[in-house]
């Protein structure tokens, strides 16, 4: 029950016994003086009756016309007259009537008024004994009006009470609630600030307090943010063009290759400079490093076109542009572009190329799911293939993918066919987590199972899912099916499933997300946790919170996955506020102490776990666990579950 319910309760129930209190004894008092004044008055009757009744010489004519004259001309129930041998002489009476009073308050009243009495006489000689009653029917008929009024005072009273009372604690406790909100808010890790301090003391010390409390959360986020950035910058940063390192590169490429799209993977750049000690003789070593910074600006400005693309510098005078959903052709115009820019920039430095300077580049086309091995080692021999060419300095390598030698149409009638007949498969990977000693939830992906073709994994087919449309469509029909699953290895389980980025940009999959949850969320008995990317998470906020906003009004979560620390700063994670961050085991064991504890900070203060990818050894379990993560997802997970 909250404060202002108790303080509501205590005060109404306080008003409601003084004002019942007063009620009562206003009622009790008028009973009492309604019964005196009625028995008073049948004293004085009798009294006065008696003397007129004497002056009548006990003419019994005389005597009746007296009493009835009295009785007409008054509340009473009987007058009676009798002689000294008690005998009756008259009577006037009448039966009580209580038609216009409720019986119940005739049984609580009870009233008994007493008969007045006095002697009658003639002179000396006594005629006999007046005896009068007053109705007690009129008592209760005039009590009973009293007791309505009262009520109808009472109920004013309290009425306009309850309100000035309500009102007033209310305006009392506004700060409370403002308090109680603040509360809530860090209680779900959003620190903010109450600018309004109340005047209230007690109110007031809290405030403040509160406020000191978030103002140091809210400087160990940022301070623990730009440790994290610095790290970032020390381990991951050319100090001179400010790009990624090939440290950087490696790690980040794993993700990168995952990455959905409708070309079905990408373009991998090798950019070697040739001459290099020719621009450092001409320009020196502060000309040849703004010469290179310069080239980077720009080699940063083309990549810009694709997203999530990285450029990095691998060594002095090497260079690499990651580029998904590159294609060969659009290679051919980046790769003109580079050697346009690189001539300017030269030309620009006041270098000749004919002195054995320029840029070789080597082209890799790679295909979703290729290991980093392969694409950095094709990569490679292109660069190698273009050194060798002396005119040209550009070799560009691609080789076709076994499930590229289906044509479009083949995907597409495999696809309808797919979705006509309902026909995907989930799959479910374990993600453990090592201190529960059970899964910390289950990963969902679907694969298709074809005739002809066999066993289609996701990577394969999205590209052409996202060329034809259909993705929609694809995650409407599984996510329908994961909400109808009734396997008992989902009972009470969580499941998360990840969304790819083409998805979450279409205007209508919110909408289509929404009928969704309409329609099945009430059949689940698990839990979902719907993961994007971090790059697209950095990039989309408020799209994001959109969706955020979608998914807690149905009781699930949301997730970040490929979390690689790429941004200058963490705010977007306060904003989102995820409940984990998925990052690539080996980028997370590369990671000084400094720089975990800085990431720990930042996740602990959002409450957001962190879960390793790509587990692939007990080596890299054992180094995780040094750096405090338990949560892992990859190859390996199968065997700490057996195990």
């Amino acid at each position: 029950m909250t404060l202002f319910k108790q303080l509501a309760l205590l005060i109404s129930l306080f008003l409601l016994i003084i004002l019942t209190t007063v009620l009562t004894l206003n009622f009790q008092s008028a009973n009492t003086t309604v019964q005196e004044q009625l028995y008073e008055d049948a004293k004085n009757t009798a009294s006065s009756l008696s003397l007129s009744l004497s002056t009548a010489d006990g003419d019994e004519s005389i005597l009746a016309t007296m009493i009835n004259a009295n009785f007409d001309s008054g509340h009473y129930r009987s007058i009676s007259l009798y002689s000294q041998k008690d005998e009756l002489m008259y009577e006037r009476k009448i039966e009580q009537n209580l038609e216009d009073v409720p019986e119940f308050f005739v049984k609580i009243l009870d009233i008994e008024i007493p008969t007045a009495s006095a002697q009658v006489s003639a002179g000396w000689s006594p005629i006999g004994i007046l005896y009068v009653q007053s109705d007690s029917s009129y008592a209760y008929r005039h009590l009973y009006k009293i007791l309505i009024q009262l009520l109808v005072s009472f109920t004013v009273l309290a009425t306009i009470g309850l309100i000035i009372l309500n009102v007033l604690i209310h305006v009392m406790l506004k700060p409370l609630k403002k308090i109680q909100q603040q509360s809530e808010a860090i209680l779900d890790n959003n620190f903010i600030l109450q600018k309004e301090i109340p005047y209230t003391i007690e109110f007031r010390d809290v405030v403040k307090g509160m406020n000191v409390m978030v103002e140091k959360v809210e400087g160990i986020f940022n301070a623990a943010s730009e440790a994290t950035k610095r790290n970032r910058e020390l381990l991951y940063n050319d100090p001179i063009t400010t790009l990624f390192n090939r440290k950087y590169m490696v790690l980040k490429l794993p993700d990168i290759l995952e990455i959905e799209n409708r070309e079905n993977g990408g373009s991998l750049l090798f950019l070697a400079l040739s001459g290099a000690e020719v621009i450092n003789s001409v320009l020196g070593r502060q000309g040849t490093d703004e010469l290179f910074l310069d080239f980077s600006t720009e080699l940063k400005y083309i990549a810009l076109e694709y997203e999530d693309s990285l450029v990095s510098r691998v060594n002095g005078t090497e260079f690499t542009l990651v580029l998904p959903a590159c294609t060969s052709d659009d290679c051919q115009r980046i790769v003109e572009s580079i050697l346009r820019v690189f001539a300017t920039i030269l030309q620009k430095y006041n270098i000749n190329k004919d002195e054995n300077v320029d840029i070789n580049i080597g082209v890799y086309r790679y295909f979703q799911g290729s290991s980093v091995a392969e694409v950095l080692t094709k990569a490679d021999s292109a660069l190698t293939l273009a050194k060798a060419d002396t005119k040209a300095n550009v070799h560009c390598l691609e080789e076709i993918e076994a499930q590229m030698v289906l044509g479009k149409e083949q995907w597409r009638n495999i696809l309808h066919k797919t979705l006509t007949q309902d026909s995907f498969i989930l799959s479910f990977r374990d993600i453990i987590t090592l201190n529960n000693s059970a899964n910390h939830h289950k990963i969902m992906t679907f694969f298709i199972e074809d005739s002809e073709f066999g066993r289609l994994e996701y990577g394969k087919y999205i590209p052409f899912a996202l060329t034809f449309n259909l993705v929609d469509d694809i995650y409407s029909n599984v996510l329908k099916k994961l909400f109808l699953m009734n396997e008992d290895e989902l009972d009470s389980k969580v499941v998360a499933v990840r969304l790819p980025t083409e998805f979450l940009k279409q205007e209508h999959s919110i909408l289509l997300l929404e009928e969704l949850f309409k329609s099945y969320a009430h059949q689940k008995n698990f839990k979902l946790i719907f993961e994007v990317s971090d790059s697209f998470a950095l990039k989309n906020i408020s799209l994001l919170e959109t969706y955020n906003t979608l998914f807690k009004t149905y009781g699930y979560a949301f997730a970040l996955n490929q979390f690689s620390a790429q941004s200058d700063e963490y705010s977007y994670l306060k904003t989102l506020k995820p409940l984990y961050i998925k990052a690539d085991a080996k980028f997370l064991i590369d990671q000084s102490s400094e720089a975990m504890s800085s990431l720990r900070v930042i996740t602990d203060s959002i409450g957001a776990d962190i879960i390793a990818s790509f587990v692939e050894s007990k080596e890299q379990v054992i180094e995780l666990t040094d750096k405090k993560i338990d949560s892992f997802q990859g190859p390996y997970t199968s065997e700490l579950t057996n195990g």
